[in-house]
């Protein structure tokens, strides 16, 4: 399963589960965080939701807006374009390093995990106010 493989309710319990850590409600954390086995867990859907947010970003910069519509040669060109952006391989290795840190997360450092993909959300929706983030990605879903 890939970033953009995410269903409408996952993309939304990471973002519920982000802004519970942004405002500090451990009880909210804690229901976010319980998954069923069957269940991917949270720390995946967040990092998968950051890296779907970066791809969007990446795609929007180069002024692709439907790149699902492409056929075969159109789609080579917008992937020669993307490898050659040189924040295609910076978010790469931060999704990489996220996934890695991801595996050995216990206590404090799920948190600080969480807080460093809340940081790069803001980076991306370049606004001041995280809980203006937290809303436009609802929104997105509800909309979309």
């Amino acid at each position: 399963m890939t970033a953009a493989d995410m269903t409408h309710d996952e993309i939304l319990a990471a973002v519920a589960y982000l802004q519970a850590v942004w405002e500090d409600d451990a009880d909210a954390v804690a229901v976010l965080s319980s998954r069923d086995d069957s269940e991917r867990s949270i720390l995946d859907l967040v990092i998968d939701l950051a890296d779907r947010v970066g791809q969007l970003d990446l795609l929007a910069r180069l002024g692709i807006h439907d790149a699902d519509s492409l056929d075969g040669e159109e789609r080579e060109a917008v992937n020669a374009r993307v490898d050659a952006d040189p924040a295609a391989g910076v978010t790469a290795a931060l999704m990489h390093t996220y996934r890695a840190w991801a595996k050995t997360a216990q206590g404090p450092a799920v948190r600080d995990l969480s807080m460093a993909v809340i940081g790069y959300l803001a980076l991306i929706a370049q606004v001041d106010d995280v809980q203006q983030i937290f809303e436009m990605m609802r929104t997105s879903v509800l909309s979309g």
